[in-house]
């Protein structure tokens, strides 16, 4: 429902904007929709959160003890590049379509749009594949990856196309719910301390949340096209943090038997064998 948001939104000012309607109706909209939204979820029945033994069995079980300093570091770490990566492109996007791709303010506030439909279809599309298919931590790689390569280009080639076409590949890479997929791994990692792990989780991403306004503002300063490279950066940071704890959690735990989840057996087999050897 937040990519719906973020994908109606940018609209409805564009729609405000360019038909010189008050653009207090973009506040007060919002406002009655989250008091709505509040007093369903008051009267709304949640799930248990007992996890049945036959079900429990299923899960990959912990071979040997966790690294605080490696996999715990490097799961914050990589929370923190992967909010950073959607940040700066939801901010910054629309003004560098108009600095560099030549597209109208109208025109620019669709990037936003473009971005959250990508998070949007990533949801749809990973909460398929995350059932049966493939693992959490495949995920973060592949979607760290593309967000790195994506940054890439849109520095590279701006463009109108360029820019629509990479904020909705930044909105389905960084921003499909990325972040919640790292926090679940790193549970994963440290199941006794699950609170403490979101805890501290979320406290690095609200961090960032204060921290990388200053620096892309003082960026804005120097030239726009360096807030892009910036956002490459984090992008990579992800990439390279999304590797390490990929390495870790099959050396850490043993998989089932019986899970096929694409590349399960074949990593699980080869990395325990080289930490054997080792």
């Amino acid at each position: 429902m937040v990519s719906f948001g973020q994908m109606f939104y940018p609209m409805l000012v564009s729609y405000m904007l360019l038909n010189n309607i008050w653009y207090g109706y973009g506040l007060i909209i919002p406002g009655i929709l989250f008091v709505l939204i509040t007093l369903m979820l008051l009267k709304s029945k949640f799930p248990s959160q007992l996890v049945d033994a036959s079900v429990a069995n299923e899960l990959p079980q912990m071979n040997s003890k966790p690294l605080v300093w490696l996999e715990g570091v490097s799961s914050v770490l990589f929370g923190v590049a992967a909010f950073s990566t959607f940040y700066v492109i939801v901010v910054w996007m629309p003004k560098y379509a108009m600095a560099f791709a030549g597209m109208s303010e109208a025109e620019a506030l669709k990037t936003i749009s473009y971005y959250s439909m990508g998070s949007l279809v990533c949801v749809f599309i990973f909460a398929a594949l995350l059932k049966k298919m493939v693992r959490p931590i495949w995920a973060n790689v592949f979607n760290s990856a593309l967000a790195t390569i994506t940054a890439a280009i849109i520095y590279l080639y701006p463009s109108p196309l360029v820019c629509n076409a990479g904020a909705f590949v930044i909105g389905f890479s960084a921003a499909g719910g990325i972040l919640q997929l790292g926090v679940s791994v790193m549970s994963e990692f440290f199941p006794k301390s699950k609170a403490k792990v979101t805890s501290i989780y979320m406290m690095m991403g609200g961090l960032a949340n204060f921290v990388i306004p200053l620096i892309t503002g003082y960026l804005s300063n120097i030239g726009l096209q360096y807030i892009i490279v910036l956002d490459f950066t984090f992008a990579l940071l992800a990439l390279i943090t999304a590797i390490i704890v990929f390495i870790r959690y099959y050396r850490v735990f043993i998989i089932p038997e019986n899970d096929v989840r694409f590349g399960e057996r074949k990593f699980s087999t080869r990395l325990n064998t080289i930490k054997h050897r080792g």
